[in-house]
């Protein structure tokens, strides 16, 4: 035991003027843990190489974290090579008074702690300077019965082995350390050998909905495994666990009086979702062969770098206090894994002044340089120190606006006084190797004095990525979800389906993305011959290109700019006839009839013979006087390479019917539906005019959409 005293006579006792002194002398001495129950806000280069060589000389130091109740770094506590302690009551929770943060590396109880005062009294003293010496005490103890130990096994396996107080401190996880120390569980756990396990976590711990990730641990025999989920326990026994929830995840292995409790990054959601494919619909005759539906315009974004820049207002930093909020950049769009990072920050140190003044002009000349400080908070919760207090000088003048870019392949640190280029920075960025960029990346700037104020205007991150390795695949599937894959490429053939509408389900899944929902795609297969009608009141024909029409071997129909339609094909003398047909479009089944009214049906499709319900075998059939009720049919009679199909109906409703629209509408239609009742599930094509006039009511259900480019009118109402 070698109390140093590091006060001199004469002053207030319960100050520490020489501490870093006294470090100094305790590592020369040869003592293997310093207890250190002091500290303050001020970080000092010197004050971390005092630190830093005592580490060299085999001595581990353990501090206090702080006595004020918030996350501000209490020095020597926050330094590197320094285990920093918070302070916990008798029941595992946080003291009220306790500092924390993300520097605190384990908690000890310090409330109410018996303590020795002169004149052979004890007195019970509270705090995290109670905590600290407890710490201490059970390093030394394990260093005595391990004295071949490094420094670096002895704090890993006090850390290691420390109780989880997760779930009786809830809003400060990660800001307490590894836990509780627990003496006996580090005893036990280097006896049984499983003080060097390490848990390896996969690369990323981002899911996608319905996908699971797999966290396997050290197999351990004879031991028992126990599983957490957001401090929940779990049934899973093994040393696997495959799981889709989102949160944070704990394995504890227990063997004999070993207790390992292995902390992992939370599980998240990936934000990246990729492209919804673009489809094609497809509409034919019966029997006509392949149909192809494709898949096109969904293209992945795999970029090889990404720069994210903060857009806030500048911010002033001076004694410790700031003007705003830490500048920040949050990452939910940079697809792969970090294969390299660059931090660029965009700065001036000010003479004169202070956090608030970095609008104004200078009001001195030499700018202490050596006050501030940079470093990286990553979405982990890891600090990565990007420039020290103290290691830039002080200037003559200002070195005016600077930008200052850290990466790992660069040269050197900064150099003495602030000037734009690339620098390491202090901490190595490599552990962010191989992780994917999301969450939220905050600067950590501060200025350690009174004065000259660090004024940062500029933040940006750039990602380079594994992302440009990527790869897109197309599939299409039978269902919406779920159902059998169909197709691993951008095309679906189907061959001579059967009459009607079939859908299919276009997925894309770009790699570091969630795959895209299923876009659906329809198939329809026209009965063959199809039957359109024209109303004689909008016939542009005379009688005898009527009959001409009635008789054509072939025809195609042709819309012209004005909704007029052209009708044009071979007669039956093997002529060509081009003649405009109507004043509008010709209808579909099923057609509402409001008066008695004559209507030409046309049937088109079919290579052979037409032979209509009523006996005539013409492609075209002039019907006179329809006015209630009426089904017309019609057949193809040609050599068929399928089965022949079923005749094809065209049906007419007078307006006091309720009418069931299940058929979609063909592109270019100009149609009006009446009925008392009209129920709908179609699909609107453009580009077309389409009216529901229902008596009583109208009902639009799932199924029916009407595509862009269309006009739709749907009213309570009776036939004009």
């Amino acid at each position: 035991m070698l109390p140093i005293k590091a006060t001199p006579n004469g002053v207030p006792a319960n100050g520490i003027y020489d501490g870093f002194e006294a470090i100094v002398m305790a590592a020369d001495s040869g003592a293997k843990i310093i207890s250190i129950s002091w500290g303050g806000t001020d970080f000092s280069q010197m004050e971390q190489d005092v630190v830093n060589y005592a580490r060299s000389k085999n001595a581990l130091i353990v501090a206090a974290a702080g006595n004020s109740n918030n996350d501000a770094k209490i020095y020597p506590a926050a330094y590197n090579n320094v285990i920093s302690v918070a302070c916990l009551d008798s029941t595992d929770i946080r003291s009220s008074f306790s500092s924390f943060g993300n520097t605190v590396d384990i908690s000890a109880p310090g409330r109410g702690i018996l303590s020795t005062i002169p004149f052979n009294k004890y007195i019970k003293y509270s705090g995290t300077s109670m905590a600290t010496p407890l710490v201490s005490a059970c390093l030394g103890y394990i260093w005595s019965c391990f004295p071949t130990m490094s420094l670096d096994s002895l704090e890993l396996l006090l850390k290691n082995t420390a109780d989880n107080i997760d779930v009786l401190n809830p809003t400060f996880i990660n800001k307490l350390g590894t836990g509780r120390v627990n003496l006996l569980n580090a005893l036990s756990c280097k006896t049984q050998g499983l003080d060097a396990l390490a848990f390896v976590s996969p690369a990323s711990m981002y899911i996608c909905t319905g996908d699971s990730i797999t966290l396997t641990g050290p197999l351990v025999a004879g031991a028992s495994y126990q599983w957490y989920m957001n401090s929940n326990l779990l049934s899973e026994t093994s040393h696997i666990l495959k799981t889709n929830s989102l949160g944070r995840p704990r394995m504890q292995i227990t063997k004999n009086q070993c207790k390992r409790s292995f902390e992992l990054e939370n599980i998240k959601p990936n934000p990246l979702k990729s492209p919804l494919p673009i489809v094609n619909n497809i509409e034919k005759n019966y029997c006509q062969g392949a149909d192809t539906l494709k898949i096109g315009g969904s293209a992945c974004v795999f970029p090889n770098f990404v720069d994210k820049v903060y857009a806030g207002p500048t911010i002033g930093y001076d004694g410790n206090l700031k003007s705003g909020a830490n500048p920040f950049v949050d990452i939910n769009d940079v697809p792969g894994n970090i294969d390299s990072i660059q931090v660029s920050v965009t700065w001036v140190k000010k003479a004169g002044g202070d956090q608030n003044s970095c609008g104004l002009a200078d009001v001195g000349n030499s700018p202490f340089n050596e006050e501030l400080s940079m470093s990286l908070l990553s979405p982990s919760g890891k600090i990565y120190d990007l420039v020290a207090s103290g290691s830039y000088k002080k200037g003559l003048t200002s070195s005016g606006i600077v930008i200052t870019t850290f990466k790992m392949s660069a040269d050197s640190v900064v150099s003495n006084l602030p000037v734009t280029g690339n620098f390491k920075p202090m901490t190595s960025f490599v552990d962010l190797f191989g992780k994917p960029a999301f969450g939220t990346w905050t600067l950590l700037a501060n200025d350690n004095s009174g004065l000259d104020p660090l004024c940062v205007s500029g933040f940006k991150i750039k990602f380079y990525t594994n992302a440009n390795t990527g790869q897109q695949q197309l599939s299409w599937w039978s269902q919406s979800t779920g159902g059998s894959i169909l197709s691993s490429s951008g095309n679906l053939i189907r061959t001579n389906m059967a009459i009607g509408t079939q859908e299919f389900y276009a997925q894309n899944k770009c790699d570091f993305y969630c795959v895209s929902e299923r876009k659906a795609a329809k198939i329809t297969i026209k009965s063959t011959p199809s039957i359109v009608g024209i109303p004689s009141e909008k016939l542009l024909l005379t009688i005898s290109q009527i009959f001409e029409i009635s008789g054509a071997l072939s025809y195609s129909f042709v819309a012209n700019s004005n909704n007029t339609y052209n009708i044009e094909g071979l007669n039956s003398l093997n002529q060509p006839f081009n003649y405009l047909l109507s004043s509008s479009a010709p209808e579909t089944s099923p057609i509402s009839i409001c008066k008695p009214t004559d209507f030409l049906l046309i049937a088109n499709g079919c290579a052979g013979q037409v032979i209509w319900s009523s006996g005539e075998q013409n492609t075209g059939l002039l019907v006179k006087t329809i006015s209630a009720n009426t089904i017309y049919s019609a057949s193809c009679n040609q050599n068929w390479a399928c089965t022949p199909p079923p005749p094809t109906f065209i049906n007419f409703q007078n307006s006091s019917s309720v009418l069931s629209l299940t058929q979609n509408t063909a592109s270019n239609s100009f149609q009006s539906y009446y009925g008392a009742q009209i129920n709908s599930s179609q699909l609107i094509k453009p580009v077309s005019k389409i009216n529901y006039t229902g008596s009583s009511s109208i009902l639009l259900q799932p199924g029916f959409s009407v595509e862009s480019g269309n006009v739709f009118k749907a009213q309570i109402g009776v036939c004009p």
